[in-house]
């Protein structure tokens, strides 16, 4: 395996962790203030998760493997739709507001997440952005 692939690897898995957590963070919060929209956006890290763990996976595999991961993601890409209706049928029942204290700290604490990821996986990508490099397509 080159280093390109290394840094690549490691920029990917850090992403993926990063959005793993995101997910629980906001899911629990959601959870416990019963915001449908951080419900939604805490499917939707989950999602980013998903993605980015068979991008991880999928890196050291052939080309015909890598087509049905293809086909996994194009599955994976509907749970935040779907989700986001089971929540809303639900709050649809029982209409109250949630929090706004926790969902605004939540949210400020995920505008900073997402300012903060890509600066930390780009000492692993910049190589990978030099040479032109499309994970899944080499």
């Amino acid at each position: 395996m080159s280093m390109l692939d290394v840094q690549l690897r490691r920029a990917v898995r850090l992403v993926a962790l990063f959005n793993l957590a995101y997910f629980g963070i906001e899911f629990a919060v959601a959870t416990a203030i019963g915001s449908v929209s951080l419900f939604a956006d805490s499917v939707d890290f989950l999602e980013d998760a998903a993605v980015n763990f068979l991008i991880f996976a999928a890196l050291g595999w052939s080309m015909r493997r890598r087509a049905k991961v293809g086909k996994i993601l194009s599955l994976i890409l509907l749970a935040p739709a779907l989700a986001l209706l089971w929540t809303l049928w639900h709050k649809f029942n029982a209409p109250t507001p949630p929090a706004p204290v926790p969902l605004s700290l939540t949210d400020q604490n995920t505008v900073l997440s997402t300012r903060l990821r890509p600066r930390l996986s780009q000492p692993a990508l910049s190589p990978l952005y030099r040479k032109g490099a499309t994970p899944l397509m080499r």
